[in-house]
């Protein structure tokens, strides 16, 4: 099964907890799902869902500091090591953010 979970620019912009939060309950309904792609549109992000097996992930939304390719690495593997996979990057408005994932029982550890 597949669904398309729509995500506003100006939703994100405004609150990218609950934007993170509404994708989470999303992947957590009686059929589980996971985040298997993101499409950028001109005002939203079309968030592709796929049915999956019961999982501990966590989406959240987050600015990415970095102004170069450099930067961007280290910030990137940074996150990896504190446990957030990239999922996708884009730009919301004039600044970079991303899509990241993590499994609560790794950050347990």
């Amino acid at each position: 099964m597949i669904r398309i979970f729509t995500i506003s620019y100006d939703d994100l912009s405004v609150d990218p907890d609950g934007c993170g939060e509404a994708l989470n309950n999303a992947c957590r309904r009686p059929e589980p799902m996971t985040v298997s792609g993101v499409a950028v549109d001109e005002n939203c992000l079309l968030v592709c869902l796929e049915s999956s097996d019961a999982h501990d992930l966590t989406y959240n939304f987050a600015p990415v500091e970095a102004d170069n390719l450099e930067k961007l690495q280290a910030e990137l593997s940074a996150r990896y090591y504190a446990s957030f996979s990239l999922v996708s990057g884009f730009l919301l408005r004039e600044s970079r953010w991303a899509l990241f994932v993590s499994n609560r029982n790794e950050q347990k550890k």
